[in-house]
Formats: C-alpha cells, sequence, structure tokens
C-alpha cells in the first residue's frame, strides 16, 4: 500500500489537475494504485473540524480524507449510501459540512463543497449542506454581478401584492422544471399571465429565467432560502 504521505500529495495533484478537465490516463492509473476509481462519479464532503475528530466520523475505509487546511477537512466519496451515512454522522455531531454535486471531476467537486461549506458559515444557516442550494449564488459571486442590487430589488418584491404573485411564480417556475405550460396549470393561470410575469422578473432582475436560471441550475432549495431570508431579517450579502 502507498504511504499516507504519498496518497495525500497525489491527491493534492488531483484536485488542482481535475477542476475543469477529465483526468489523464496517468492520472487515472496512479489513482487505481490508492484505491480510487476516476471512472466513476464521486462526491466530496468538505468538513470543519479537527484531523482526528474527522478522522473518527469519517469510519469507512473507502472514503478518502484529506485535510485541505488544518480546520477544513475534505472526504472524497464513491458510495452513495457511505455518502448518506457520514452527513447523518456528521449532522448528529453538530459539525458544519457542504456536500459537492457528483461527478467525475474531482477538483470540481471539491470548490463545491468548500464554496458550500463557506457559505453556510457565512450565512449561519444549518439548513444548506449542498451545493445545489447555493450554486445561483456562486454563479454570480463568480459572474462579479451585483448581488446584493438583485437581493434588495427582491426584497421589495415582499412588499406588495403583487411582489408576492411574482415570487410566487418563480417558485412554482422553478418547482415545475422551468416548464411554462405546468407552472400556469399549478397556478391555474393561462401560460401568457406566465410569459407576462416572467418578462417582469426579468426585466426587474435583468436576468432571464428561462436562461440564466437553467444554466445555474437553480433550485427550489435555493430560492427557499432567499425568499425565507427576505421575510424574515431581509436579506443582505455582506
Amino acid at each position: 500500500r502507498q504511504s499516507v504521505q504519498s496518497q495525500q500529495r497525489f491527491l493534492y495533484n488531483l484536485i488542482q489537475a481535475t477542476q475543469s478537465q477529465a483526468p489523464t490516463s496517468e492520472l487515472i492509473a496512479t489513482a487505481q494504485q490508492f484505491g480510487l476509481d476516476l471512472t466513476k462519479a464521486h462526491t466530496v464532503i468538505a468538513i470543519d473540524g479537527q484531523p482526528n475528530e474527522l478522522a473518527r466520523l469519517n469510519n469507512e475505509p473507502d472514503n478518502l480524507m484529506l485535510m485541505l487546511t488544518n480546520e477544513v477537512g475534505l472526504v472524497i466519496i464513491q458510495d452513495p449510501l457511505a455518502c448518506g451515512r457520514l452527513q447523518k454522522r456528521l449532522t448528529n455531531a453538530h459539525r458544519q459540512f457542504g456536500v459537492s454535486e457528483s461527478g467525475m471531476l474531482i477538483g470540481k467537486a471539491v470548490t463545491e463543497a468548500v464554496t458550500t461549506l463557506r457559505l453556510r458559515k457565512k450565512l449561519n444557516d444549518a439548513t444548506i449542506t449542498a451545493y445545489r442550494q447555493i450554486s445561483f449564488y456562486d454563479l454570480l459571486l463568480r459572474a462579479n454581478l451585483p448581488v446584493q442590487g438583485i437581493v434588495d430589488r427582491f426584497n421589495e418584491l415582499t412588499t406588495s401584492n403583487s411582489g408576492h404573485e411574482l415570487i410566487a411564480t418563480i417558485w412554482e417556475f422553478i418547482q415545475s422544471g422551468l416548464n411554462v405550460s405546468q407552472t400556469a396549470k399549478h397556478l391555474f393561470v393561462h401560460r401568457n399571465t406566465v410569459n407576462y410575469r416572467l418578462d417582469r422578473i426579468q426585466k426587474i432582475f435583468r436576468l432571464t429565467p428561462k436562461t440564466q436560471l437553467t444554466c445555474s441550475n437553480y433550485s427550489l432549495d435555493t430560492f427557499t432560502l432567499l425568499t425565507s431570508r427576505s421575510n424574515s431579517n431581509k436579506w443582505r450579502w455582506n
């Protein structure tokens, strides 16, 4: 078996090499020496904690663990069931963590997991656990868009009946898989009404729901986060 030091060094190199590009045949062959099959999808969990504690929580030998910093560890998992078990243990232990999407690019998954953990801590919201919940905000940050302006406009919508109508429409639009006809059916309105409201949303937010929401994998969980914070403390992006 390869030494722990060699394994850690390889994982660091793997993360750098697979941010946006598929692993090379050489990487795939080397990964097999460490019990890592790069031809299959993996999920990464970023965890806030000390090495000894994380090693105790990650008690499944097939999961590979790497300390990214002194206080943030990464666990690379192939088995979805093992991923679910670890999330349950972390929740029971009241640990902060972030879960990536499952995919072939481990470097990209690491970025997603760490971003999720960072935003969970920044927003102080324990309901944030998965990247799919914050992917839209991540897109906005990486695109250098005026995030606070978007949030402010969203807050303004919550102060009027017509604003709540638009919120209900975009919520249902997301829940219906960005399908206008299904949205209209669930809201008991004509599809032209839905299109009219989506056009208003486009003008208000300067975003196009039918394109940018699709590209960013904007999920219902993300919108729920925004609406819940807007209706309570007014959402601020600091």
